[in-house]
């Protein structure tokens, strides 16, 4: 049975997201070198790390009981600057939509590996 890389679920999803957005960053930069490219993907990574952190504390908040309908504006005013910031990335400065999608999948990929990791631990092996 492997231990956690912490006992905090969030970072550890942090954590495998920020290793899995250098990989993507390396292999743009390696394999599509274009400044559009290896930039959305950047571009994309930081979108999805800063995302996760704030979606992580207003849970906490909800968890906690210190949910105030302000809070819950402050969360959709999140995903409506959210939606500006791709716009401003994509449109104005031209980066590449598809590679900012590939630099936003980081934090999908760190939760599929957590879970993973988390199922091998549980699952008792057929031996």
């Amino acid at each position: 049975m492997s231990e956690p890389l912490t006992s905090d679920p969030v970072q550890q999803v942090m954590r495998l997201a920020a290793l899995f957005g250098a990989a993507l960053v390396l292999g743009a930069v390696v394999l599509y070198p274009a400044p559009s490219i290896v930039l959305g993907v950047v571009a994309g990574v930081g979108l999805a790390l800063g995302n996760t952190v704030l979606i992580s504390r207003h849970v906490g908040r909800l968890f906690a009981g210190q949910l105030t309908g302000f809070s819950v504006m402050l969360f959709l005013l999140k995903f409506t600057a959210l939606t500006a910031v791709l716009y401003v990335l994509i449109v104005p400065l031209e980066l590449n939509p598809l590679a900012v999608l590939v630099g936003f999948t980081t934090l999908a990929f760190a939760v599929t590996a957590s879970a993973f990791v988390a199922l091998r631990g549980a699952v008792p092996s057929a031996e």
